[in-house]
C-alpha cells in the first residue's frame, strides 16, 4: 500500500462522518431533484465525482431507501457504522488512484478492484466484505469479484 493510501487508515471519526454525512444528503438532494424532473450540471457531477470517487454509480445504483438509511446512521449512531470507514476509504484511496493515473501512471487491474483490495488489506477484511459494504448495489461487478466468485 502507498504512503497516500496508508495515512488514509486513521482517519477522525468525525471527519468520517462529516465527509459521508456531505455526501449522502448530496446524493439524496440528486435524487430528490431528478424525481422532479431536474437534471444535474455537468459541472455539479463532475464536483461530486471528484469530491467521492464512484458516487456516480450510486446516484443510478443504490435504491433511495438505503441511501436514507446511511445518512440516519451516520446521524444517530453514536460510533460510526462499519461500513463508513470501508466507504470514506475507498473514495479517498480511488481519488489517489485517479489523480495518478491522469498522471499517466496505470495500475494493473481495474482501479475499483485496486481500491477495494487497499481497504481491505487497511482494515483487516475480506475484499467480498469490502466491496459487499462498499458498493453493495453495484450492478457491474468487479472483475475481482467476478474472479472470485465475491459478493455483488
Amino acid at each position: 500500500m502507498s504512503t497516500a493510501t496508508a495515512s488514509l487508515v486513521c482517519p477522525d471519526a468525525p471527519v468520517v462522518r462529516e465527509d459521508l454525512e456531505r455526501k449522502f444528503t448530496w446524493l439524496l438532494r440528486l435524487r430528490d431533484e431528478a424525481s422532479r424532473g431536474l437534471k444535474p450540471t455537468k459541472a455539479e457531477l463532475q464536483a461530486l465525482a471528484a469530491a467521492f470517487p464512484g458516487a456516480l454509480r450510486e446516484i443510478d445504483d443504490t435504491p433511495l431507501d438505503d441511501l436514507a438509511a446511511r445518512l440516519e446512521q451516520l446521524k444517530t449512531s453514536d460510533a460510526l457504522p462499519v461500513w463508513a470507514n470501508a466507504v470514506w476509504l475507498y473514495h479517498g484511496v480511488l481519488r489517489t488512484h485517479l489523480a495518478a493515473a491522469r498522471d499517466g501512471v496505470r495500475p494493473q487491474g481495474g482501479l475499483v478492484d485496486l481500491a477495494l483490495r487497499q481497504v481491505a488489506v487497511a482494515l483487516s477484511m475480506s475484499e467480498g466484505d469490502v466491496a459487499a459494504l462498499v458498493i453493495p448495489h453495484a450492478k457491474r461487478r468487479s472483475r475481482l469479484e467476478r474472479t472470485n466468485g465475491g459478493p455483488r
